[in-house]
């Protein structure tokens, strides 16, 4: 389009479109709205142009200068994307009248950048002083705003100064993808050229770096606003602790944690260090890490505890997202440490108690010498019995087959702590047993298995293949029960909070019952679900997709278990469960959870 001319009306475009496929409106030229010769009282409409997508246009004039009073038309234009426009001038001078003259308001409204040349809503009445300014409104909520001279016959690049204290200027921006300040004698990147006037205030030279509204002046009427606008960034609150052993480092990348960064403002979001713990030692690609630098999600992470430390660390160090004016709030990192020191843990090691049958031999040698009081005169003789020391070996090992009076003794002391945890193991069978005939939707009959059961055949397994293995179940309990508790409780409605727990059940010792802190339900099907679906849809098992939840659960359901795998001497791969029940209706095979 080219030069637009009418004559007191208004002009007004719009253009088709929406946000999906937005419609622009571009006008090559100027628009103007003065044309002709103004009668008394006349008044020149506004100029509007709406877009969902991008308004271009070049100056917009609705400005009068007559002998008597006269109110100038506005302009408002509003972009779905970026504004651009010239110089916009809607002010009025009188020179003939005593009547109040009035000059256009103008609002430039985008979702995106704005830029202009200038804005003059001055007005003047030469014999009244009765002139009021037209107010004026820049608005982007994410965007820059860049206003690029001064006005036409004025020091400023905004003016809205009049005779009476009639003309308000407000600037609302948000400092662009990067929230840069808005600096007033500055339009490189977000900022006016020259200052701002009304008729009591002005602003020169000045930047506005910090979110929030500031404003100049205590008349509604006459003053000068200047509002950054901005939303914190979010980053995920609850995180999986990390595993390593005493004094050895970590090493990981900030995608294993699951902390992805969301801004409502869409700009550019980084994450830092807030805190780090006292003697802990925190690189990235090699570098010491401190608190306020920046990290990547692709940088190379490495965590090493303080020297010594061991269990639970919840607090080892704490990341935020930042846009640069403003933070998320802190997410805590736990770190578990398990100790290298086994040394402490030999009493299981049951040599010692081995050692007393032979204790037992001289008793068995004595009834012999107790002989000879029958028949002094054979003393001699009763070495006979020589025949049966030969004996004696297979004497003792069919007695320690048999069990010695002491034997007996330990695995009633055995059997005891069994039978205390066994209601519980018998109850987490069947419980499993029923899900797993809820989930078949069949008509049997499962055999419960009690603890007992479970060693026979952990022991059956054991003799046969030499390889030491377990059982490990997994459920939900809710938040509320004691991890101290002996019984599972009985009709649970199923809550997105209940929280994990994990058993082992070996062929000797007690049965192990750990909490895993901070993992739901919620947590656990979320993965569980991702994990299937990349494993069980065909266009899925060709990428590695799987792999990030599948150590997601890895950390929540095996990591624990670590410790204690280590100290029963059984491998990880040795895990005698080749389906974990999650949930009711969602099953997991070991072999799916990775940790590498």
């Amino acid at each position: 389009m080219g030069n637009i001319g009418s004559e007191f009306s208004g002009t007004t475009f719009n253009s088709p479109g929406s946000v999906t496929s937005p419609g622009n409106v571009t006008v090559t030229g100027n628009i103007t709205t003065i044309a002709g010769s103004p009668t008394f009282g006349s008044r020149v409409d506004t100029v509007i142009i709406s877009a969902p997508g991008d308004i271009t246009t070049g100056n917009i004039n609705t400005s009068t200068t007559s002998s008597f009073n006269i109110d100038t038309g506005g302009v408002n234009l509003n972009a779905g994307g970026n504004l651009q426009t010239g110089a916009v001038n809607t002010s009025a001078t009188v020179t003939g009248s005593t009547d109040i003259t009035r000059a256009g308001n103008v609002r430039l409204n985008a979702v995106g950048n704005i830029i202009f040349n200038s804005i003059d809503t001055r007005a003047s009445s030469t014999l009244s002083q009765n002139g009021n300014a037209g107010n004026i409104l820049v608005s982007t909520q994410r965007g820059t705003v860049r206003g690029l001279e001064t006005a036409a016959s004025s020091t400023f690049t905004i003016d809205a100064r009049s005779d009476e204290s009639r003309g308000s200027v407000e600037i609302l921006h948000g400092g662009g993808v990067d929230n840069v300040p808005f600096i007033v004698g500055d339009a490189t990147i977000n900022g006016t050229f020259s200052g701002i006037a009304t008729k009591n205030q002005s602003l020169n030279s000045q930047s506005f770096a910090e979110p929030g509204r500031l404003t100049f002046g205590n008349i509604e009427e006459d003053r000068i606003i200047i509002n950054f606008q901005n939303s914190a960034p979010t980053l995920p609150q609850i995180v999986a602790p990390l595993n390593t052993n005493q004094n050895q480092p970590i090493s990981f990348i900030l995608a294993t944690l699951g902390l992805f960064p969301t801004d409502a403002d869409d700009d550019n979001v980084a994450i830092q260090i807030s805190t780090i713990l006292p003697g802990a030692i925190f690189t990235s690609n090699g570098e010491i890490l401190r608190p306020g630098d920046t990290i990547t999600s692709r940088s190379n992470l490495e965590f090493t505890p303080p020297t010594g430390t061991t269990g639970t660390i919840n607090n080892a160090f704490s990341l935020v997202a930042s846009d640069r004016v403003s933070n998320s709030t802190p997410t805590n990192v736990g770190v578990e440490v398990a100790s290298t020191n086994p040394p402490i843990e030999p009493p299981p090691i049951e040599p010692p108690p081995i050692e007393p049958p032979p204790v037992e031999n001289p008793p068995i040698e004595n009834p012999p010498i107790e002989n000879p009081p029958d028949s002094e005169e054979k003393p001699v003789v009763k070495e006979e019995p020589q025949p049966e020391s030969e004996q004696e070996p297979d004497f003792k090992e069919e007695e320690d087959n048999k069990t010695e009076d002491d034997l007996p003794k330990e695995i009633a002391s055995s059997n005891q702590s069994s039978i205390e945890v066994d209601p519980f193991v018998s109850e987490l069978e069947e419980s499993i047993t029923n899900q797993f005939e809820g989930y078949l939707d069949d008509e049997i009959e499962p055999d419960v298995k009690d603890l007992p059961d479970a060693r026979e055949a952990l022991n059956n397994v054991e003799k046969n293949t030499g390889i030491k293995p377990a059982l490990v179940y997994a459920m939900f309990v809710p938040e509320t029960v004691s991890d101290t508790d002996s019984k599972i409780p009985q009709k649970i409605i199923p809550k997105n909070s209940d929280v994990l727990e994990v058993f082992i059940v070996t062929s000797t010792g007690k049965p192990i019952r750990k909490r895993v802190a901070s993992v739901t339900r919620e947590l656990v099907l979320k993965s569980a679900q991702k994990l299937h679906r990349e494993v069980s849809e065909q266009k899925r098992t060709v990428t590695n997709a799987y792999l990030t939840p599948a150590k997601q659960l890895y950390q929540w359901i095996v990591a624990p278990l670590e410790t204690e795998l280590q100290k029963q001497g059984i491998k990880k791969s040795r895990l005698l469960s080749p389906t974990l029940v999650c949930d009711r209706y969602l099953l997991l095979r070991f072999t799916m959870v990775k940790d590498s």
